[in-house]
Parts: structure tokens; C-alpha cells; sequence
């Protein structure tokens, strides 16, 4: 069975990062991994739909910075609004 692609480093633990107000740090939870169980196994088609989604996010850094819009149900690929690199087209922000 594939190993869960969620699991922090294999430790069977959701690592949740929470951003804290300006000036000061993100604060970083630990949970078990709810995708898997806490069993850090999961089946193939986990594994495909998941590397299916990662393949959506922007991976250049978006080095102009700039970013277009798409509203709830507007892009073809993507129903919930969304922010586009303008860089490589694929998606910076969800939501």
C-alpha cells in the first residue's frame, strides 16, 4: 500500500501551520493525520487524485508578483474562486 503523501516525514502527523497576527510567529500544530487514519497508508487513488491536485499549484514563485482573478465557477478547471500566477497560469491562492 502507498505510503500517505500527507504525513509529516512519515510520522503520521498533520503539521498545520496557523498564521498569527503581524510581528508575530506562525504557530505550528501537530495533529494526527486525518487523511490516513494515523495509520500513514493510504490507498492508490488517494495517491493519484492527490498528485492530480498538486500538478494545479504554482511552483515558479510567481517572480512578478502579479495575479488574476477567478471568480466562484468562472475557470474551467478550478469551481471556487481563485488567484492565478500570471507567471505560469496555475493556481497561488484558494479561496
Amino acid at each position: 500500500m502507498p505510503k500517505c503523501p500527507m504525513c509529516t516525514d512519515g510520522q503520521m502527523k498533520f503539521t498545520e501551520v496557523l498564521p498569527f497576527d503581524k510581528g508575530k510567529p506562525d504557530e505550528v500544530h501537530y495533529s494526527d493525520c486525518y487523511f490516513c487514519g494515523a495509520t500513514g497508508i493510504v490507498d492508490q487513488t488517494f495517491v493519484d487524485a492527490f498528485n492530480e491536485q498538486k500538478k494545479m499549484w504554482c511552483e515558479c514563485g510567481n517572480p512578478s508578483e502579479e495575479t488574476d482573478y477567478w471568480d466562484d465557477c468562472e475557470h474551467p478547471d478550478l469551481s471556487k474562486h481563485h488567484w492565478r500566477c500570471r507567471d505560469c497560469g496555475k493556481v497561488v491562492q484558494v479561496g
